[in-house]
């Protein structure tokens, strides 16, 4: 399936690197925060069903609220404290902020979760129905967007057969190096990993991706590599290569259609922090409470990748800086509320210098932004279907296509926020979509 060349794409941009003072340094220990609000849920789906009270002590790894396998799962205490109060919290969902219920934990005490060996069991050898049973005991989650429960992704995986199972290092935002401290540290339990994932999902090929600037970074794993048949990929540098959809096309030539997901081609893609809550999970029997992420940015005086409790506000990450913070990277990313958390989908919290209010102006027709389109779409159009409404036009135009990249607004010298419109089209389109099927799945009167 995998191509033995691999090309480009048209469109994208050669953005700024910006990594050169998080790139080499190790992480760091695990950040305390002064209090936790730990979510509920990650996104707009249900939510766990709080086990703890008012008051209650609660040890790290001990059950704050029940999931309803597969559409939610347990939500863990990230950290020993109290139980102080029940809250909410915003999570980054969708291209926006969410609010959901959340509890808050205070008095925090740095303490590692208990450890639960399974004991000695063949992970190649084994049947997947267990394997996937076991890593459900876990209560992991993917950990990019859209945060899901890893057992209903496995299950949805396996049911498409998933043919290709891919580990993308291609890390291409500014300023952003989680994933590659990540391979870097820890670069041969996310090969395990990623041989376990594939196994308990039937696919017969695995590829690790890296950006080929950082090759001499990752030669620790060429031996694992081989070992468990993992195809290492490096290829060149342009933004947004590591979109799935973008990636997926490059290394196999098909195209993920409009409104599917990578599963439709028979492919899906992980990032380097689910392989190793994976790894964690089934090597050590450690639950997974923490998000290695970047903390960076011009205001940040000591920039650092730093394993951070999920829950964390984005706000007590700042405490030297008064500069607004973006949650995710800079092209991708969203202005944080004063309420966003850390979720296991956060991969940076930055300080950037805030740029110079401008008011947008009308478009030019200047095309800039269908050229840098890596979707090839024909954005100016899809503004045009938001400022009249047209829904219509916009899903004709292929507005589900759009992968949220960011170039459009980068490019637009009319500084118009063509991302955030195609987003609201998307939504709309999506929700229209729903409301059809509710209206269809109702019985007649």
């Amino acid at each position: 399936m995998l191509r033995r060349r691999y090309g480009t794409f048209v469109g994208g941009l050669d953005l700024p690197d910006e990594k050169q003072e998080t790139l080499s340094r190790p992480v760091r220990a695990a950040f305390v925060p002064q209090r936790l609000h730990v979510p509920l849920a990650y996104g707009p789906g249900p939510q766990a069903a709080p086990r703890v009270s008012r008051g209650q002590y609660v040890s790290a790894g001990d059950m704050l609220a029940e999931g309803s396998p597969p559409d939610s799962v347990h939500v863990l205490a990230p950290m020993s404290g109290l139980v102080s109060a029940f809250t909410t919290a915003d999570v980054a969902a969708g291209g926006r902020f969410v609010t959901v219920d959340a509890v808050e934990m205070t008095a925090l005490q740095p303490a590692q979760p208990p450890q639960t060996p399974f004991g000695p069991i063949d992970w190649r050898r084994a049947p997947a129905n267990m394997l996937s049973d076991r890593l459900a005991e876990g209560a992991l989650t993917t950990c990019s967007h859209p945060v899901r429960p890893l057992a209903a992704w496995l299950a949805e995986a396996r049911q498409a057969n998933v043919a290709l199972l891919v580990v993308s290092g291609m890390e291409d935002e500014p300023y952003v190096t989680s994933d590659h401290r990540t391979l870097a540290e820890h670069g041969e339990d996310v090969l395990f990993a990623l041989a376990l994932l594939a196994r308990i999902i039937g696919a017969s090929e695995t590829a690790m991706v890296v950006d080929e600037r950082r090759t001499g970074d990752y030669a620790h794993v060429m031996a694992p590599a081989e070992a468990h048949g993992v195809h290492l990929i490096a290829l060149p540098y342009k933004y947004p290569t590591g979109a799935e959809p973008i990636l997926l096309k490059i290394l196999t030539g098909l195209e993920v259609p409009i409104g599917r997901t990578s599963f439709h081609i028979g492919a899906a893609v992980i990032s380097p922090a689910t392989a190793l809550a994976v790894a964690r999970w089934a090597l050590r029997g450690r639950p997974t409470l923490t998000r290695i992420l970047t903390l960076a940015g011009h205001q940040i005086i000591h920039p650092v990748n730093i394993p951070v409790p999920f829950g964390t506000p984005c706000a007590e990450l700042s405490q030297i800086t008064h500069a607004p913070l973006t949650h995710g990277g800079p092209m991708k990313g969203l202005n944080c509320t004063p309420r966003a958390v850390v979720t296991p989908a956060t991969n940076a919290v930055l300080a950037l210098a805030a740029p110079e209010p401008v008011s947008p102006c009308p478009c030019i027709r200047c095309g800039w932004c269908t050229d840098h389109c890596p979707a090839r779409l024909n954005v100016s159009l899809l503004n045009d279907a938001l400022e009249l409404a047209d829904l219509p036009t916009a899903r004709r135009a292929g507005a589900m296509a759009c992968v949220d990249c960011g170039v459009c607004s980068y490019v637009c010298p009319s500084r118009l926020p063509l991302t955030y419109r195609v987003a609201q089209l998307k939504r709309a389109i999506a929700g229209r979509r729903q409301l059809a099927r509710s209206s269809a799945a109702e019985p007649a009167s």
